[in-house]
């Protein structure tokens, strides 16, 4: 898998354990902002509200989608004891990129022929808030299990016009919009080579069965941070998720969604 590898390199170049005094680990709150290096996929079938079934389609390959997009990214992390620990993130993507389709298309119950002009825009809005319940736990390293629930707000817009022979173009315009949340269930491991460094590993998965909607969650990601002062560090860590849902009938999702999003980000943290 794509995260497997940033891990290792991280894990790697990192210093090894030394002894600590007990508390190392403990940080009440923690404050980190920076940028985010996105890189998106995204294909599937959107049939809307309608009787009519939506045609696949891999929006990277039309649109352009899969580019990286540089993004803000925040994180709050509270943690009351050293045992119980809660994060809350977020980003917002926005993508734009013009076609012409070299193949039928039918989305949202509105059919694109061949040879339409369309403008295509993609938004996703991303919230993840976990708790950590850090089970075992030593002087320098702790490792735990963690509860996670990830709101995503995706969003696609397409609009252009159909040419006719001889006459005026046919203007179209589809549109879709959902919120979806997906829990999580995942390990997670933390350490402190020294006074100056962190690094922590995190892995999750969940099948989704709610409000008609079937699916898989997957995420993983890998972090190292340095503090060269003793409030003020610099992180660096690569994230990966991937989502997988499928759904027949209500108002949450008609239809299939394949949406993965990877990337490297680099931040500032505060601390407490």
């Amino acid at each position: 898998m794509r995260f497997r590898l940033p891990a290792l390199l991280l894990a790697t170049l990192l210093p090894a354990a030394t002894p600590a005094a007990d508390g190392l680990l403990h940080e009440r709150w923690s404050l980190a902002f920076g940028g985010y290096g996105n890189r998106l996929g995204l294909d599937g079938r959107i049939d809307g509200n309608t009787d009519v079934r939506g045609t696949p389609f891999d929006f990277d390959d039309s649109f352009g989608f899969d580019r990286h997009e540089r993004l803000r990214m925040a994180e709050l992390t509270l943690a009351p004891t050293q045992d119980h620990e809660l994060r809350l993130r977020g980003f917002r993507d926005r993508r734009r990129h013009d076609t012409t389709l070299t193949e039928e298309l039918v989305f949202s119950g509105v059919v694109f022929p061949v040879d339409a002009d369309v403008r295509g825009r993609f938004g996703l809005d991303v919230l993840d808030l976990d708790y950590t319940w850090w089970r075992w736990r030593q002087a320098t390293r702790a490792s735990g299990l963690v509860l996670g629930l990830t709101r995503l707000r995706a969003g696609i817009d397409l609009d252009g016009e159909a040419r006719n022979d001889g006459g005026p173009p046919e203007p179209l315009r589809a549109d879709y919009a959902r919120h979806l949340y997906a829990p999580s269930l995942g390990l997670a491991f933390k350490a402190a080579p020294g006074e100056r460094w962190r690094y922590r590993l995190d892995a999750g998965a969940m099948r989704l069965r709610h409000a008609g909607i079937h699916g898989t969650i997957l995420e993983a990601s890998a972090a190292a941070e340095y503090f060269p002062a003793h409030r003020l560090g610099i992180g660096l860590r690569y994230t990966w998720t991937r989502l997988e849902a499928e759904g027949r009938r209500g108002d949450t999702l008609r239809g299939e969604l394949d949406l993965d999003y990877a990337g490297w980000q680099l931040y500032l943290r505060l601390r407490s």
